[in-house]
C-alpha cells in the first residue's frame, strides 16, 4: 500500500495507459480520480471494478483544454477526497495528416489537449499542491517527440513540447516541493493505435525494431508511473523516462 492516504487524479484516465496507470495506483492504496471526457461508461467501469476491489474512486468528467472544465474537475476531486498528492497528466489526442493537410483547427486541437491541457491541470493542481506542502506530477509524453512520422507531424510537435514544458514546470515548482517527470512510451497495445496494428503485418514488422522483441503493454508504462510518484524517486525531477523495448536506442543508433 505505498500510496495509502494519497490522491491521485489521473487524466484521459477511462482507456489505455492512462486506466492502467489509474488501476494501478487504486491497487497501490491511493483514492483515485479518474479523468474523462467523452468516454462516462469507461470511465465509471473502471471505478467499479476500483470500489468491488475495497478501494476509492471517482470519474471527474472534464475537457483539459478548457479552463472552466479544468477548474470544475479538480474542485470536485477536492470536494470528495480532500487533497490531491499525485497528478498524471495522461490526456492526449493524435491526427493523422499528410503534412499539407493539416488545418489550423487539427493542430490547435491537438496542442490544446497534449500541451495546454497539460498545463492548465498542472497549475491547477499544482496550487492545491503547494498549500498542502508538495506533491507529485508525472506528465505522459511519446518517443514521437525524439522520433519523427510524417503522419502525425502535430502531434510530434506537442510531444517535444510536453517534454519541454515537464523541465520548465520542474524548474518552477521545486521551491515547493512539487516534483515533475515524464514518461514517454514507445509503441504501446491499446485502442489508440488499433489502426496501425489493423493493418496486415504491421505488428510484426514494428516488433522487429524492437529489442525486447514486443509491443509494450499499458502495465509496463504503469509501474514507471508509481516509481516516479514515489518516495524512492525523492531526488529525480525534471526527468523524462523512456520506455519503449529499446526501440529509439536503435532508431538513433
Amino acid at each position: 500500500m505505498l500510496f495509502k492516504g494519497k490522491v491521485a487524479l489521473v487524466t484521459g484516465g477511462s482507456r489505455g495507459i492512462g486506466r492502467a496507470i489509474a488501476h494501478a495506483f487504486a491497487r497501490a492504496g491511493a483514492a483515485v480520480a479518474v479523468n474523462y471526457h467523452r468516454d462516462e461508461q469507461a470511465a465509471q467501469s473502471l471505478v467499479d471494478q476500483i470500489l468491488s476491489e475495497g478501494g476509492q474512486a471517482i470519474a471527474v468528467m472534464a475537457d483539459v483544454s478548457k479552463r472552466p472544465d479544468v477548474k470544475k474537475m479538480v474542485e470536485g476531486v477536492l470536494d470528495t477526497f480532500g487533497r490531491i498528492d499525485i497528478l498524471v497528466n495522461n490526456a492526449g489526442m493524435v491526427i493523422k495528416q499528410n503534412f499539407f493537410e493539416i488545418s489550423e483547427d487539427s493542430w490547435d486541437a491537438q496542442f490544446g489537449v497534449n500541451c495546454k491541457g497539460m498545463f492548465l491541470v498542472s497549475q491547477a493542481v499544482a496550487l492545491c499542491m503547494k498549500e498542502n506542502g508538495g506533491g507529485r506530477i508525472v506528465n505522459v509524453t511519446s518517443i514521437s517527440g525524439i522520433v519523427a512520422s510524417p503522419q502525425i507531424v502535430t502531434y510530434v510537435a506537442t510531444k517535444g513540447g510536453s517534454t519541454a514544458l515537464t523541465k520548465a514546470m520542474a524548474v518552477a515548482l521545486a521551491p515547493y516541493n512539487i516534483r515533475v517527470n515524464a514518461i514517454r512510451p514507445g509503441t504501446v497495445q491499446t485502442d489508440f493505435n488499433d489502426d496501425m496494428f489493423s493493418i496486415p503485418g504491421m505488428e510484426e514488422r514494428v516488433i522487429a525494431r524492437i529489442p525486447r522483441g514486443r509491443v509494450g503493454k499499458p502495465e509496463d508504462i504503469a509501474g514507471a508511473a508509481l516509481f516516479l510518484a514515489s518516495d524512492q524517486a525523492d531526488w529525480i525531477t525534471g526527468a523524462t523516462l523512456v520506455i519503449d523495448g529499446g526501440f529509439t536506442i536503435l532508431g538513433t543508433s
